[in-house]
């Protein structure tokens, strides 16, 4: 049984395919692998801060691809930087509350 808010996004969906049709099964893809590599990312910095270094390492991802995940994953309230005296700038996934 779905709420009236599911129903009501249910219609606007459905008022949004007519209109300009269904999202692309492109679209879908290219958003499900940049979710499963902002994960990635977020869950390498869950359990200890690291460095871009460190994050490329583990994850396998070019580090300018890292950067570029850290700064939205920063925008977004997901992690933070921290001031690291002897290195490079290190990253940790916030605590959700």
């Amino acid at each position: 049984m779905g709420s009236d808010r599911d129903n009501r996004i249910k219609q606007q969906l459905e008022i949004l395919n007519d209109e300009i049709g269904p999202v692309s099964r492109t679209l879908i893809d290219y958003s499900a692998k940049t979710n499963r590599l902002f994960n990635n990312v977020l869950n390498s910095i869950k359990v200890e801060p690291k460095d871009i270094v460190q994050i490329s390492d583990e994850t396998g991802l070019d580090s300018k691809k890292v950067l570029w995940i850290l700064a939205g994953l920063v925008k977004y309230g997901k992690a933070e930087q921290i001031s690291n005296k002897s290195g490079y700038m290190k990253y940790r996934a916030k605590q959700e509350k």
